[in-house]
C-alpha cells in the first residue's frame, strides 16, 4: 500500500477514508487467511468482521512506523483462534487430514474418517498450530510470532498434539476391539442357542 505510514496516521486521527483504504487493501488477504482455517463462509465472515472491528477499536495501538500486515495478521489469527476456542468449531478436518497423512504419527492410518475423528478431538490450540504449520506452511518461528508465544511453546503444542493423536488413536482402537469382542461373543452365544 502506497503511503502506508501516512494512511495509518490519518486513520489513527479518525479519518474514515483512511480506514476504507486499509480495508480495501487488506480485506482479501484477511478473508483468505480466515477461510483457509475455518473452511466455512459464515464463520469466516463473522471472524472477518471481528478482525476489522478490532482494528478500528484499537487504532491507537497501531505503530505507523512498522509494516501493518504483520500486525493485522496477528489480530486475524488471534480472532480466529479465539473463535475456534469459543465455538469449538470444526476446522477443515479433511484438509488437515490430507496434509498430516504424510507425518509419521498418522502414516499407519488409512481411514480418513478415523483421522478426522482424531483431529476433531484435539484441543483448539494444538489444532491451530497444526493448521499453521501444515496448511499455511508457517515455520515454528512464524507461528511463534503470529500467536505471540515462544518457539518452545509452539514446539510443546506440536509435541502434545502428536502425543494426543497417538493417545486418541489408541483409545479408538481399544473401543473398536471391545466392540468386535462383544459382537463375536454375541454371535457365539446366538450360535449355541
Amino acid at each position: 500500500m502506497e503511503n502506508e505510514r501516512e494512511i495509518l496516521i490519518a486513520f489513527q486521527k479518525g479519518d474514515k477514508s483512511a480506514f476504507y483504504k486499509i480495508y480495501g487493501e487488506y480485506k482479501n488477504r484477511v478473508y483468505s487467511l480466515i477461510y483457509n482455517i475455518v473452511k466455512n463462509r459464515e464463520k469466516a465472515e463473522d471472524i472477518f468482521q471481528e478482525v476489522f472491528l478490532n482494528v478500528f477499536k484499537n487504532k491507537k495501538k497501531i505503530d505507523p512506523s512498522r509494516p501493518f500486515w504483520p500486525y493485522l495478521r496477528r489480530i486475524c489469527l488471534n480472532a480466529t483462534f479465539s473463535f475456534l476456542r469459543k465455538e469449538k468449531a470444526s476446522v477443515s478436518i479433511e484438509k488437515i487430514a490430507e496434509l498430516i497423512y504424510e507425518d509419521l504419527i498418522l502414516k499407519k492410518l488409512s481411514d480418513k474418517e478415523l483421522v478426522n475423528l482424531i483431529l476433531k478431538k484435539l484441543p483448539p490450540s494444538q489444532r491451530m498450530v497444526l493448521i499453521l504449520q501444515k496448511f499455511e506452511g508457517y515455520s515454528l518461528k512464524d507461528i511463534s510470532s503470529e500467536l505471540d508465544i515462544s518457539v518452545k511453546a509452539v514446539e510443546s503444542l506440536l509435541s502434545r498434539a502428536g502425543k494426543n493423536i497417538i493417545k486418541i488413536y489408541r483409545l479408538i482402537e481399544e473401543r473398536n476391539n471391545r466392540n468386535k469382542n462383544y459382537k463375536a461373543k454375541e454371535v457365539e452365544k446366538n450360535e449355541v442357542l
